[in-house]
């Protein structure tokens, strides 16, 4: 069997969790890691157990040709090296959040033109297969008009990397941290782009980044949604729930494998009663490796996300800060 060979640029705790995917996903194999020091990166590919080149060079890692190059250095520096490794012809999957803001996310989208095709973000829980079958009963229109949709996540305590201190280099704090995973996969599921934002937010931890987030918003389909983000909230939910007028759906505990070993489940009540599937063991991360790998191939992967699905988030983020700011709503 062929190996698809990877490249990882980055060694923070993301980076760890999807290099191990891939080094567990038959057909696949990691490379070459790059990190900001050699050191760094050599700790790397060490713990993990890999046979592969460790560098502080973009340049030697591509040199080593791999077919494929995971992103994963710190928000601020996904532009650069998307770029260095897109501009190699190498097909690319950026961790998200694509850039720190929806301008700098435009400015990529722009700059990448057509060769946008092969360039993926890393919203892995597209992959997971509740997800999928939500976003199939939503446009089978069980649901009928949909009214409103709720979000909420409330996770434990997180050690989060030292750089989300510096707003230039995370670009905020709970959103691009966690949230914008939800507002991926609540755009994904109800089909609909993002009109209006209004929102708040707060740091109770007293660091600089938020931790935080209350936010209303309206959907282009004309559905009004709600999401809850918060750190430090270890018995709360980790929900996403559809409210229409034939039915509801509820989609739980889907996205919170780094905390919690919880079954996902959904569940769908309609006149004619309820139904309810349950989903155990998903690894996203490994799915998302062979999704990847077929979306570079130019199949068909209507689950995976572009640099456009990245670019609404961004946007959509910048709406609730700038809202949280202002006090105001905002459009978009």
């Amino acid at each position: 069997m062929h190996e698809r060979r990877w490249g990882v640029v980055g060694a923070g705790r993301v980076a760890r969790r999807f290099a191990k995917a891939i080094a567990e996903t038959p057909g696949h194999q990691v490379l070459a890691v790059s990190s900001r020091t050699r050191a760094g990166a050599r700790s790397f590919v060490d713990e993990l157990g890999f046979d592969a080149l460790a560098t502080d060079s973009v340049d030697e890692l591509l040199d080593v040709g791999p077919e494929f190059v995971y992103i994963a250095s710190p928000n601020n520096l996904h532009a650069a090296h998307l770029a260095h490794v897109h501009g190699a012809g190498v097909p690319v999957l950026c961790e998200k959040p694509l850039a720190v803001n929806a301008t700098a996310g435009r400015e990529i989208r722009d700059s990448l033109g057509i060769g946008g095709a092969s360039v993926g973000v890393a919203f892995q829980y597209r992959q997971h297969p509740a997800h999928a079958r939500a976003r199939q009963l939503v446009a089978s229109g069980v649901l009928g008009d949909i009214r409103l949709v709720e979000v909420s996540a409330c996770l434990p305590m997180l050690d989060v990397p030292p750089w989300y201190d510096d707003p230039a280099v995370s670009g905020g704090g709970i959103l691009p941290m966690s949230g914008v995973h939800r507002v991926d996969i609540a755009r994904h599921i109800v089909g609909q782009d993002f009109t209006r934002v209004q929102a708040l937010n707060d740091h109770y931890r007293g660091a600089v980044y938020d931790d935080t987030a209350a936010i209303a918003t309206r959907f282009s389909g004309g559905a009004m949604g709600t999401f809850l983000f918060g750190l430090d909230a270890p018995f709360g939910d980790d929900r996403l729930a559809i409210h229409g007028t034939l039915g509801s759906l509820l989609v739980d505990s889907t996205m919170s494998q780094w905390w919690s070993g919880t079954p996902g489940s959904i569940s769908l009540r309609t006149a004619e009663g309820t139904t309810a599937e349950t989903f155990d063991d998903v690894d996203t991360y490994g799915l998302q490796v062979q999704s990847f790998a077929r979306f570079a191939d130019g199949l068909d992967e209507p689950e995976f996300a572009t640099v456009d699905d990245a670019v609404a988030c961004a946007e959509f983020s910048e709406a609730v800060y700038e809202s949280a700011t202002s006090g105001l709503s905002v459009a978009l």
